[in-house]
């Protein structure tokens, strides 16, 4: 949209579907991927100017999109990241009952033939993991006690449905992660802050790993 007079007036518009493996999509990576997705769609308007707004109604997307160190970010979302810096975006939150053209647009979408990203993200992630000072046995065992770890299990089901708004919501032993929960995310059964691994606490117990 851009600015004439006090309005905001639409130039383009565009939409696309999920796939079945984006469905599946922790709710911060399907908003990131969407914003993504429309800056490289819209690059023609939005490439090589100074500074444009990014307007979403999901307020932990904000701070993702405006930090440039990919450490901060969740490693499912640091590919995402790299694609958006080509881009001098601000993103700024909105409530959702404000964002009325967006949200008539998207009611009835048309079903496209298009290609995931999945592989993309699978393959950024698995270099990441690959980088670590570990063994593949020494990550398959992290993989099984975080199975068997029911805090680590609490705290990855929130990372994929999304976290309470509110601290005070927050089950008490799952607190600690709340002030990462934006740098979190799950790949293949392992929980991650940024690019390392959140080992579970029998096997800190057990030897020093690197975290």
């Amino acid at each position: 949209m851009q600015q004439h007079g006090e309005q905001l007036k639409p130039v383009a518009f565009c939409y696309r579907t999920l796939t079945n493996a984006e469905r599946s999509y922790a709710q911060i990576e399907k908003k990131r991927f969407a914003a993504t997705w429309t800056c490289e769609t819209l690059r023609r308007y939005l490439q090589g100017l100074e500074c444009f707004k990014l307007i979403t109604d999901h307020k932990p997307l904000v701070p993702l999109m405006n930090i440039r160190d990919l450490d901060q970010i969740p490693v499912r979302c640091q590919r995402l990241l790299m694609r958006l810096m080509p881009f001098n975006l601000k993103a700024e939150l909105m409530p959702g009952k404000q964002l009325i053209v967006a949200d008539m647009l998207s009611r009835q979408p048309m079903n496209d033939n298009i290609s995931s990203t999945e592989n993309e993200v699978v393959l950024h992630v698995n270099t990441v993991l690959q980088s670590k000072p570990m063994s593949d046995r020494k990550l398959a065992e992290i993989q099984s006690e975080t199975k068997q770890n029911d805090e680590l299990q609490r705290v990855i089901e929130l990372t994929l449905t999304g976290w309470p708004q509110h601290s005070v919501d927050v089950p008490a032993l799952e607190m600690k992660f709340y002030n990462v929960r934006h740098a979190l995310s799950v790949s293949d059964g392992i929980l991650l802050t940024g690019s390392r691994i959140v080992v579970p606490r029998r096997m800190r117990d057990m030897e020093n790993l690197p975290v």
